[in-house]
């Protein structure tokens, strides 16, 4: 499996820079939509924060910032 990877090494993946989430709301079932944009370091910024990774708890996303809770 070695030599597998070292003949076909992993292609560039582009990655969206935006993302468009969809939720129908609980109580009147109307749906709406909204656009974030997409932060490919989050995940690894919250592993080193200690958010991820084992059980600690989840990360919050505040607009701007990353807290652990």
């Amino acid at each position: 499996m070695i030599e597998h990877h070292r003949r076909h090494p992993p292609k560039k993946v582009e990655r969206p820079k935006k993302l468009v989430r969809t939720m129908v709301a609980e109580m009147t079932g109307e749906t709406f939509s909204w656009e974030e944009t997409f932060d490919p370091s989050l995940p690894a910024r919250l592993e080193a924060m200690g958010c991820i990774g084992g059980n600690q708890g989840a990360g919050r996303i505040v607009p701007g910032s990353v807290e652990c809770q």
